[in-house]
């Protein structure tokens, strides 16, 4: 035994000697495992009660005295600037510019929008009843042209709401002297009967439960 030390320390020396390998043995893989699903990121949910401005958004000129004139019954109950801002929203929630308190009125309905050279536009925020510009429905998600002078009605309320401004932005084809509270009134129901799912004005007046 001693002889065999000695052999292999002289052996060790010089250089002769081999370590044997290490023993190492990987993990047999697991074929009966399935590999993680890949993470899903889930996309915000949009909100029937959101408004996202147009790159071309912008507070109309100072100086242009933009107002909405709200009527019901032939009678004014408020008249509201709207210059300070490049929007304004209209709808049942809390939150609006101008609170809809009629059932029919979407808690979102429309936005009065500006542009930066005084340009408005009516955008209906694919309200369920609509949103009615004169004589006409306005198509949902769409940016509508507003003048002043037009008459604006929500859903099936009878409240009426008058866009007003400068005489010298009214459309050039209008020769007429601007209309009185009764007028507006009228021409307004008279805007409400015409399309796709009107109604008279005093079935409307009866459903209204605004005040």
């Amino acid at each position: 035994p001693i002889r065999g030390r000695q052999q292999l320390l002289k052996a060790a020396m010089e250089g002769e000697f081999k370590a044997p390998p290490p023993k190492f043995r990987s993990p047999p893989p697991k074929f009966d495992s399935e590999p993680a699903p890949p993470k899903q990121h889930k996309a915000p949910p949009v909100s029937a009660a959101s408004y996202a401005p147009p790159d071309w958004s912008a507070s109309p000129p100072h100086g242009i005295g933009y107002e909405v004139e709200v009527l019901k019954g032939g009678q004014v109950l408020q008249r509201v600037g709207c210059c300070s801002k490049a929007f304004y929203t209209f709808g049942r929630l809390p939150t609006s510019d101008f609170v809809l308190d009629h059932p029919s009125s979407s808690r979102l309905h429309c936005v009065l929008q500006f542009r930066q050279d005084g340009a408005s536009f009516l955008f209906d925020n694919n309200s369920t009843h609509g949103s009615f510009v004169n004589k006409r429905r306005l198509k949902p998600k769409v940016h509508a042209p507003l003048r002043v002078g037009d008459v604006v009605r929500f859903g099936q309320s009878s409240r009426l709401y008058v866009f007003g401004g400068p005489a010298e932005l009214m459309p050039q084809e209008s020769n007429q002297e601007p209309l009185t509270p009764a007028a507006r009134s009228t021409a307004g129901r008279q805007g409400s009967t015409a399309g796709p799912g009107r109604r008279g004005e005093e079935e409307e007046e009866e459903a209204s439960e605004e005040g």
